[in-house]
């Protein structure tokens, strides 16, 4: 059962530079289930969610279930600056993804902040 996602705006200037950030980026959100990448160039990332949502599950009609289906996306633009990476990250996303996205640009573990 799939919860409804929620917003995420992060934002952060990170030491990588954009060809370092970006399969660091695919890395650290790889692997979730339900999402897609939709879209990818040097200096975008669009994913995707395309879930039912937990209330349509608890009704248990098809037809409300493939009226009730939903998509959460989140973009993740990288643009080069003095010193790195800005990393805007903005959208609606899973709890999960919200928690691993906000631990992408801010725990030191994928990326490393020069500032936010």
């Amino acid at each position: 059962m799939a919860a409804p996602g929620v917003p995420v705006n992060l934002t952060a200037l990170v030491t990588e530079t954009p060809s370092e950030a970006w399969p660091l980026i695919l890395s650290a959100t790889a692997g979730f289930p339900d999402y897609s990448v939709t879209s990818s160039t040097d200096a975008q990332i669009v994913l995707n969610r395309h879930y039912v949502p937990t209330g349509a599950l608890l009704t248990g009609s098809l037809s409300i279930m493939a009226l009730a289906t939903t998509d959460n996306t989140v973009v993740i633009n990288m643009s080069a600056q003095s010193g790195g990476t800005l990393v805007e990250i903005e959208g609606i996303a899973s709890q999960d993804m919200a928690n691993k996205l906000d631990e992408l640009l801010y725990s030191g573990v994928w990326l490393h902040v020069a500032s936010h």
